[in-house]
């Protein structure tokens, strides 16, 4: 979306995510979304055929969450959960702690969502 957007191209509806052009150009700007990534386990496993899990993460100004999915069952077999600190640092991994059950359920439908392909802000 972002080189579409520069290109002034229309963009296809099948691209993912959403144009960072007026962050890029107003670093001041708010960009009011999460940022979402995905990557293999084993780390080797982006360079050869041994993918045993798929995390999916979400990141927010606040928060850093990740599922690890089972690629042989879909099942997630864990969760960090992640409080930014004032130095940006993630120390502890608060996923499973009652006390952030609320925005662990939160960050886990953004982030199932978004391994369904639904972007939403």
């Amino acid at each position: 979306p972002t080189l579409a957007d520069y290109c002034r191209l229309e963009s296809p509806g099948e691209l993912a995510g959403l144009s960072l052009k007026g962050v890029i150009e107003d670093r001041g700007n708010n960009w009011g979304h999460m940022a979402f990534s995905q990557f293999v386990r084993p780390y080797g496993a982006i360079s050869k055929p041994i993918k045993t899990h798929m995390g999916y993460s979400v990141r927010t100004p606040q928060w850093r969450f990740t599922a690890w999915y089972d690629l042989a069952t879909g099942n997630i077999d864990e969760k960090e959960l992640y409080l930014i600190g004032s130095q940006g640092i993630e120390t502890r991994n608060l996923a499973g702690n009652p006390q952030y059950t609320q925005v662990e359920k939160e960050l886990l439908e953004s982030v199932e969502n978004y391994k369904n392909g639904i972007y939403t802000k």
